[in-house]
């Protein structure tokens, strides 16, 4: 056996030498770094998870399908028309960041919406029965999380309501959150009694083809009602506690927002909820009767979808392109913060310009790994002079939404971390216009209400042991 014991050391250095040349193509330095040091460690370990979650592609049939429905989506939205951008004293900046957003999603701003948001789940859940409860032709429902319990029941009843009126009604859900999370099971049973068509995103199923990174996952929440009316944000379709014994022992619930979007832009958020159906289906949606073009309100809405299968990382470049284009004041919402260096540069540069920067988090976190990792950026944050504040107990702030010197605003599902940006497949919508602008404005008012701002003095002061977990989870965040 001892004639042997050079085979293990010498894999061990292929492993080292290989990884050296594949790992850091097309990565970033800090995830190259991260990926190789955890293949040095453990060359073993970290060239099978380098294996199973090294990759940020879809798989090539998925990418065949996506490439097939792009020239239908392309043409959905030409038929929307042209860009519509903010008028009177707006900045040339505005009409850049439109039109940045529009190459990287392919949806044109559009004017003429009427918007509602809703920070309580019990008005969000009113509206959307009740919006429900007027379709006349199909219902499109999609959330990362869908859980049929005591508290969203009523929605489900609304859509067993619908389809007994003979209203289309398609539910899509991530494969991996809404399968295996509590209700799951239920979920199904109730879908099928209803009468939906149905089914799972970005399901993991190898037998039959059906494999992908395992954490690449749809986040997006969408619900469009005929051809007007749509919903979008934060909110996924649960009770506020998660179905969590300790969360409800706690006392702790999730703060989401939802807006309503009443007019044109309802279709772009149909047409990504259109093409997400043929990914997971194969079967293209016939499009609701299409409605008068009479505005219903003052709000430009752009719809922008981001993911695996649009422009690498379109979120993320319109973040950017906002906070590079900031000159006074800056709120950022954000469950999971946990920015790349350019966000960390940009956020910097901004500063130095005496922009005014607010960024509100949660005092506690959901994901210890996560809460640990975006930790980690605080004492740098408050040494640039970023106002952070702590959303209080019990509440658990899930909203997420940039606002820019009160002339943009981008809200949707995507969180500010580098899952969001590269992983996950998301939707923002990005809004000008005094009516929007305006409530988003009374959000943050509220937000600050309820939050308290953290100080250096203060983050200085933690244990020893707390910051070289939050450093060590730092690491670990950056293996995309």
């Amino acid at each position: 056996m001892s004639s042997f014991s050079w085979v293990l050391p010498v894999l061990e250095a292929i492993i080292i030498v290989v990884a050296l040349f594949v790992v850091p193509r097309r990565r970033s330095p800090s995830a190259a770094i991260a990926w190789l040091l955890l293949i040095v460690v453990l060359p073993f370990v970290g060239i099978i998870l380098f294996l199973l979650l090294g990759s940020h592609h879809l798989p090539a049939s998925r990418r065949r399908k996506e490439d097939a429905v792009a020239p239908v989506i392309r043409a959905a939205a030409q038929e929307l028309g042209e860009s519509a951008l903010p008028g009177g004293d707006s900045p040339s900046w505005v009409t850049e960041v439109v039109s940045l957003a529009h190459r990287l999603g392919g949806m044109p701003m559009l004017s003429g919406n009427s918007v509602r948001l809703s920070s309580r789940i019990e008005d969000s859940l009113e509206s959307l029965i009740s919006d429900i409860d007027r379709a006349r032709e199909v219902v499109n429902v999609q959330f990362y999380i869908l859980v049929c319990d005591a508290r969203t029941e009523p929605v489900f009843a609304a859509l067993e309501r619908a389809t007994a009126r003979g209203v289309r009604v398609h539910v899509l859900m991530d494969g991996w959150a809404s399968r295996w999370i509590r209700g799951g099971r239920r979920t199904r049973r109730r879908l099928r009694k209803l009468g939906a068509e149905w089914s799972y995103m970005l399901p993991l199923r190898p037998l039959w083809g059906e494999f992908q990174r395992p954490d690449l996952r749809n986040h997006r929440k969408i619900v469009t009602i005929d051809a007007n009316v749509a919903y979008t944000g934060s909110m996924n379709l649960i009770d506020d506690s998660y179905n969590r014994s300790s969360t409800r022992r706690s006392g702790m619930r999730w703060v989401d927002l939802l807006l309503r979007v009443e007019g044109p832009a309802a279709r772009e958020l149909a047409a990504v909820f259109s093409t997400d159906w043929y990914l997971e289906t194969g079967q293209a949606l016939e499009r609701p009767t299409p409605v008068s073009e009479v505005p219903r309100g003052s709000a430009l809405c752009q719809v922008v979808p981001s993911g695996p299968g649009y422009a690498s990382e379109s979120n993320l470049k319109v973040f950017l392109s906002l906070l590079h284009h900031a000159r006074r004041h800056v709120v950022i919402v954000s469950p999971y913060f946990v920015p790349n260096e350019a966000m960390l540069y940009a956020l910097s540069n901004a500063v130095a310009r005496k922009v005014r920067i607010e960024l509100y988090v949660s005092e506690q976190g959901d994901h210890l790994s996560v809460q640990h990792a975006q930790a980690s950026y605080y004492e740098q944050l408050l040494a640039m002079g970023v106002e952070l504040y702590l959303f209080r107990r019990p509440g658990l702030l899930h909203a997420k939404f940039v606002s820019v010197d009160d002339r943009l605003v981008a809200l949707g599902s995507s969180n500010m971390d580098m899952r969001s940006f590269q992983l996950n497949m998301e939707v923002t919508v990005l809004g000008a216009g005094p009516e929007l602008v305006g409530l988003v404005g009374s959000v943050a008012a509220d937000y600050r209400s309820r939050s308290r701002r953290l100080f250096p003095a203060e983050w200085a002061r933690r244990p020893l042991l707390v910051r070289g977990l939050d450093n060590l989870m730092r690491l670990t965040s950056a293996l995309q």
